[in-house]
């Protein structure tokens, strides 16, 4: 079957539009995963009551925060306090006052400065959350 001129014209724009419809499809998810402002490491330990958990190489987007990154990975519960939020429960594992167990976390090996609302994330961090007893 042989097409008109303006038929074919027609079919090649419209085979042009297609493909570069695709080409930048999988241009934009290439820059969207490449576009992690930091790759970093969160570890969930929870005193023996659950076996611990570990993230490696989640991506985050730029100015996340190490509560940023807890809400991505895990089912966490947090209150307001008068230091900002503070996490009671992660995947259903709550601190408990009366065994004097609290949700703490170390950045790279250090207690943290700031709260986990506060604190910004940077390239190759590991953030560890332990259910502390003290």
């Amino acid at each position: 079957m042989v097409l008109p001129m303006d038929s074919r014209n027609i079919m090649v724009g419209a085979i042009v539009v297609i493909i570069l419809i695709i080409a930048g499809a999988g241009t934009y998810m290439y820059t969207q995963q490449d576009s992690a402002a930091a790759t970093v490491t969160l570890i969930v330990e929870y005193n023996g009551l659950k076996e611990a958990e570990t993230f490696e190489d989640v991506g985050m987007p730029e100015n996340s925060t190490v509560l940023d990154l807890l809400m991505e990975k895990t089912d966490v519960v947090t209150e307001d306090s008068d230091y900002g939020k503070m996490v009671i429960s992660i995947n259903d594992i709550a601190q408990d006052a009366g065994e004097n167990l609290w949700w703490t976390y170390t950045m790279n090996g250090e207690y943290a400065s700031a709260g986990a609302e506060a604190q910004l994330l940077s390239d190759g961090d590991v953030v560890k959350w332990t259910l502390s007893q003290f």
